[in-house]
């Protein structure tokens, strides 16, 4: 039992450190292209886009370093492990790409006030159009390895594809338009699309970021966690205090970091109750509560 948990453990170790090292190579390429092609055409919203693979490239490598991190058992000076790595690796990433967007919506109003034409526009259309496909196809990929082995890194950065994928189908069909308008009429508008566009890009790659931080940070700062599996391993406290007709429940703690989550039960007993009975209690609570939710650590105590 414990031999087949060890290897699948160590498969789901394997497998999230093979799609991390992909992720970064097709990020590297990415951004290598994408500066390339921003440099090219003086485009600040393809720029903004290169910029963002940039910090992707810098947080997959780090990544890789705290997968193999958050596996190592806990120490004298780490009692509880690695586990907010995690978090704290998701954070950095989501406040990183927060920075840029802010000082990319500061350049793209001053091109606005003194807008400047952007030069070949086709090889941005077709560099976008071809993201498209790679980025939301990686993404969707990751999302399910990354559900399947319950991995936050894998799942956050698959979110950041996703959304990559989004934003360069705006960028397409957005200069696409500024290619057609500036054979018509109105080619005197088509400067504007560019600053425009790098501002709606920035204000639309905000949102996930923020919601990666904010759910970084209740897992560094040990917030309750509010979700399903909480409500299931609760209801397990609760029913091995009947099944072991024990007096009830003093207190439940829980908290989570990343992929790890943490219980910390204390229950209601009679002071006739012996050590046998509380260790039997315990080892089922455990057995229990892992069957639910394999990464829990369980700390279990008993008051008269």
């Amino acid at each position: 039992m414990t031999t087949n948990m060890d290897d699948s453990t160590t498969s789901e170790k394997a497998k999230e450190l093979f799609v991390l090292r992909i992720s970064t190579i097709l990020t590297v390429i990415y951004a290598v292209i994408g500066i390339f092609i921003a440099i090219l055409s003086d485009s600040l919203t393809l720029f903004v886009d290169a910029l963002h693979s940039v910090v992707d490239v810098v947080v997959s490598v780090l990544a890789i370093f705290v997968v193999r991190k958050i596996q190592e058992p806990p120490n004298p000076h780490y009692n509880y492990g690695y586990a907010k790595y995690e978090p704290f690796m998701t954070a950095v990433d989501g406040l990183l790409i927060m920075a840029i967007c802010a000082g990319s919506i500061v350049g793209s109003v001053q091109d606005i006030v003194h807008p400047e034409p952007v030069k070949h526009v086709e090889a941005i259309i077709i560099y976008s159009f071809i993201s498209i496909f790679i980025c939301i196809g990686f993404g969707l990929y990751m999302k399910s390895i990354g559900d399947r082995i319950s991995s936050e890194l894998l799942k956050a950065d698959s979110q950041l594809w996703i959304i990559e994928g989004i934003v360069s189908a705006g960028v397409c069909l957005a200069f696409a338009v500024s290619d057609v308008i500036s054979y018509s009429v109105w080619s005197g508008y088509a400067n504007y699309v560019d600053p425009i566009m790098s501002i709606i890009l920035c204000l639309g790659l905000l949102y996930e970021p923020l919601k990666i931080v904010w759910g970084s940070f209740q897992d560094l700062v040990d917030a309750r966690p509010d979700d399903e599996a909480n409500e299931r391993i609760e209801a397990v406290v609760h029913r091995m205090a009947e099944k072991y007709y024990l007096l009830g429940v003093a207190w439940i703690k829980t908290r989570k970091a990343g992929r790890k989550r943490f219980l910390t039960v204390c229950y209601k007993i009679e002071p006739t109750r012996n050590i046998k009975e509380m260790e039997e209690i315990r080892n089922d609570m455990e057995n229990e509560v892992r069957h639910t939710a394999p990464e829990m650590d369980v700390d279990v105590h008993f008051r008269s």
